[in-house]
């Protein structure tokens, strides 16, 4: 009896581990910018997120952002910190741009703020679908010139 019971503990004790490994992190990957279902201040003509994958503990974001505007000029964004709602560095083209902070709120949620050198301020909800395909960003932005909502739709491209 004492033999059963340990095979049924060790096969539960499996079961219960393969249940508590990690799952795979559905925001890492490449995302593509689907301007026609976008509502932006001011489009650029593309633009590409890819977003690494998370630590263990899914605090850590890290993302490069591949954008030419529509001028035709071309941006590299990149910020490595975690969802821990204190400021990192947001780099543009190799220079800090802003200080933005996340948290994430859940699987599929993740808030962030923001603070520019030029005293721009953003609030941001980041919502990806149910499905894993696709990540909308809702921003509200306040600037010199006033302020504005913007909405970003993005689609898994790998």
């Amino acid at each position: 009896m004492k033999k059963h019971l340990a095979l049924l503990a060790l096969a539960f004790g499996t079961v219960a581990g393969a249940q508590n490994a990690p799952a795979p992190d559905l925001w890492a990957g490449a995302w593509k910018l689907d301007i026609s279902q976008s509502k932006l201040h001011d489009a650029p003509k593309s633009a590409v997120v890819t977003i690494q994958p998370a630590d263990e503990a899914r605090t850590k974001i890290a993302y490069t952002v591949h954008m030419i505007a529509a001028d035709g000029t071309t941006m590299h964004e990149t910020y490595d910190g975690k969802s821990d709602g204190k400021p990192y560095p947001l780099m543009i083209n190799g220079k800090e741009a802003s200080m933005v902070s996340y948290t994430r709120t859940s699987n599929v949620v993740t808030t962030s703020t923001g603070s520019s050198k030029d005293g721009r301020n953003t609030t941001a909800t980041i919502t990806m679908s149910p499905e894993g395909k696709t990540i909308t960003v809702e921003t509200h932005v306040t600037d010199s010139k006033g302020t504005y909502d913007d909405t970003a739709v993005y689609e898994k491209s790998s």
